[in-house]
């Protein structure tokens, strides 16, 4: 093939994932730098915000000293996906930041972000990314 299949970075997600549950996140973040390292901000964010959701968790799984790298990484997406349209993400990346920022007692954009989003949702309840941002709410209310 002169150019990957359109589903490539998925494939390059799978393996990082399948990486990192295997113990060897670090082997997973260099397939994913590997992916993203020659793509536009524009595209990153329209396109492949999960990968970039996905390098947070795995720099998050090498080291919890990743925390202010990881922080900016879910900002980013929380930003991009706001503005691009794409609530689930932005809410995953919002789950995420609001969680990290408990873990250093704050409660700041990323816990206020995640209440915003959450209650602009109508309906899916029931999904997981709905529950953990609900469950995640009631720790911060708590």
């Amino acid at each position: 093939l002169k150019t990957p299949p359109v589903f490539y970075p998925q494939l390059i997600g799978m393996r990082a994932v399948a990486f990192a549950q295997a113990g060897q996140p670090a082997e997973g973040l260099k397939l994913v730098e590997g992916l993203l390292k020659d793509v536009d901000e524009a595209m990153l964010l329209r396109e492949l915000s999960p990968m970039l959701l996905l390098k947070g968790d795995l720099l998050l799984a090498i080291s919890s000293e990743n925390t202010d790298e990881v922080a900016r990484i879910f900002r980013t997406i929380l930003a991009g996906n706001v503005h691009f349209g794409g609530k689930i993400l932005a809410l995953q990346a919002a789950t995420r930041l609001c969680k990290l920022e408990m873990k250093d007692s704050k409660r700041g954009e990323g816990c206020k972000a995640l209440a915003e989003i959450y209650d602009s949702f109508t309906e899916g309840f029931d999904t997981f990314d709905l529950q953990a941002a609900r469950a995640v709410l009631d720790e911060v209310q708590a």
